[in-house]
């Protein structure tokens, strides 16, 4: 019987071999279709200026990035001026670098590796005559990923009040990347000089992108089309006592009047608590 089964392993594993090829081939045709009917295609663009509200400064590198110096911060928020001639702009690449340099080589600046982006606001200015401006509006958000013990997901980039995207850096110390959509194209004649605001602000101190590299891109007008559709994470807090079925359905507990998550905040003893096994 164990020889029949290592014969059969063996058959298994020459199809499996066999098949190598055809799926390969197959998968490039099939990123080659996709490429072509998303129409994004990445455009020439200089990051000519960061800034940090703390005061620290950044290094260019020649890869495009920019390394973050000096003293670690609490929170800060940092300011990049990224110039291009391109038009007709739908898509900011933000990527986080690892570094040797860095706690565990990783790709944040606190002492465990990790980081958290509380916000990425954007707005287009033109450089032939800067008084013509457009605020970027974020429509859609991916990341390759995110840290996954709480509701670390990278949409909460489009929420001011979400608690951030948390890229793991502790655990996953490789590159990650975000790539955030706009609701219309921008990009003015003649340059445009986009201003990109990164923020740091999460309960989570130092827990800072050391190393950034932006970059934009032009995509499909219908490009929103393919995606699916975002779902934020569920929360839920109780138990909440009081009496029968009646008394306890006309009696406010606090949870019915809010219209923002405050995970700090405390309903007679109860609190927000991520559910991440409830499904929609």
């Amino acid at each position: 019987e164990i020889k029949a089964k290592d014969e059969e392993l063996v058959v298994a594993k020459k199809e499996l071999d066999s098949s190598r090829p055809v799926v390969a081939k197959e998968l490039v045709s099939w990123e080659e279709k996709l490429r072509e009917k998303l129409q994004i295609s990445w455009v020439d663009s200089d990051t000519t200026q960061v800034l940090s509200s703390r005061g620290n400064k950044f290094e260019k590198m020649s890869d495009g990035s920019h390394k973050f110096l000096g003293d670690v911060p609490q929170f800060d928020t940092h300011t990049f001026t990224v110039r291009t001639d391109a038009k007709d702009l739908r898509i900011l690449s933000f990527e986080a670098l690892p570094d040797k340099s860095f706690p565990k080589g990783s790709v944040g600046l606190n002492a465990s590796g990790n980081a958290v982006v509380s916000t990425i606001t954007a707005k287009a200015i033109s450089v032939l005559d800067p008084s013509q401006s457009k605020e970027i509006e974020w429509d859609w958000a991916w990341a390759d990923y995110e840290q996954q013990n709480f509701d670390h997901d990278v949409h909460n980039l489009l929420r001011p009040d979400a608690p951030g995207w948390a890229l793991a850096g502790h655990t996953h110390r490789s590159a990650h990347t975000a790539l955030l959509l706009s609701k219309s194209p921008f990009g003015f004649e003649g340059g445009t000089d986009i201003k990109v605001t990164v923020e740091y602000k999460s309960i989570y101190a130092t827990h800072l992108v050391g190393r950034p590299r932006l970059t934009l891109a032009k995509a499909s007008p219908t490009i929103k089309d393919e995606f699916p559709t975002i779902s934020s994470s569920w929360f839920r807090t109780g138990p909440f006592k009081g009496g029968n079925f009646d008394a306890i359905f006309d009696k406010d507990f606090g949870p019915e009047h809010e219209t923002k998550l405050d995970f700090n905040k405390k309903f007679g003893q109860a609190m927000w608590r991520y559910e991440p096994k409830l499904k929609d």
